[in-house]
């Protein structure tokens, strides 16, 4: 777990500087570096994160200010996962404030809805979401998130079988759009 940590922080300092160089040497982002880069909606895959191995989701901005946005998201995965598929809904609710102009920081939280392989049974687990979000050239999105999740489910049909909380992290790659 002590890793996990450490590779997401490393993560972190890496991308954030990058962007510091970028703006730093990027002569239209030197002018004006309070205007909070913040379309409406995006659109990106996520490696991990919040549905476990991976997801599609679409986010939305439902309230922004200057420097802050409050987004709603919502997501889908499946597997085949015997007898069954297995099919994951992340829905979430996210703060994010502006760091610089192309990065901000998000926090929010949410649930995964499980449809169980068994009709007319399901289970909502929580999941927590702190990450840094870049928007580069105004339309290509990169996030990366430490992605906690609390399981209420019945764990016999699956992988974990002894733990109510993991710690777990991802990573997306996707397109924003929309003023």
């Amino acid at each position: 777990m002590n890793k996990l940590i450490l590779y997401f922080l490393i993560t972190i300092i890496t991308l954030n500087g990058y962007t510091n160089d970028y703006i730093l040497n990027n002569d239209s982002l030197k002018k004006d570096t309070t205007n909070f880069i913040l379309p409406k909606n995006s659109i990106y895959m996520e490696l991990f994160g919040s549905a476990w191995a991976g997801s599609i989701n679409y986010e939305r901005c439902l309230f922004a200010k200057s420097n802050y946005a409050i987004n709603g998201r919502v997501g889908f995965f499946t597997y085949p996962f015997y007898p069954s598929w297995l099919v994951i809904f992340p829905i979430l609710v996210n703060y994010q404030f502006n760091i610089k102009k192309i990065t901000s920081f998000e926090i929010g939280a949410g649930q995964q809805f499980i449809p169980g392989l068994h009709l007319n049974e399901y289970n909502v687990n929580l999941i927590g979401n702190f990450g840094l979000r870049l928007i580069i050239r105004k339309n290509f999105l990169i996030k990366i998130n430490f992605t906690p999740q609390l399981f209420y489910f019945n764990k016999k049909y699956y992988f974990i079988k002894d733990q109510n909380f993991i710690p777990w992290g991802g990573f997306s790659i996707g397109y924003s759009f929309g003023k």
